[in-house]
């Protein structure tokens, strides 16, 4: 009876080690799972801050070229109002040398 007792609680020491293994297995695959989907993550991630960035790059170059157009029109006129200004009016000459 007692060496019946004695194989009973072996067996049971056995597969309660044998679930204990398993269940030891099964984190560690967990844990492979997880670090792999942690790294497909910080991928993305990575992908998506270089797209952020090469957006801010071309937003930053059109704002520059949007400023040196805004620039060079403003220059344009008033190139234009200072020739206009130093420039005797065409209808006012025309009047004054009497040519209609």
């Amino acid at each position: 009876m007692a060496d019946d007792m004695f194989a009973l609680a072996a067996c049971n020491q056995s597969e309660l080690l044998a679930s204990q293994l398993e269940f030891g297995h099964r984190l560690i695959a967990l844990n492979h799972i997880q670090k792999r989907k942690i790294a497909e993550v910080e991928e993305s991630s990575a992908l998506l801050r270089s797209s952020v960035h090469r957006s801010k790059l071309r937003e930053e170059h059109a704002a520059s070229n949007l400023r040196q157009a805004e620039k060079f029109q403003h220059q344009k006129r008033a190139d234009r109002h200072l020739r206009q200004m130093s420039k005797p009016d065409l209808a006012i000459t025309r009047f004054r040398k009497g040519v209609s």
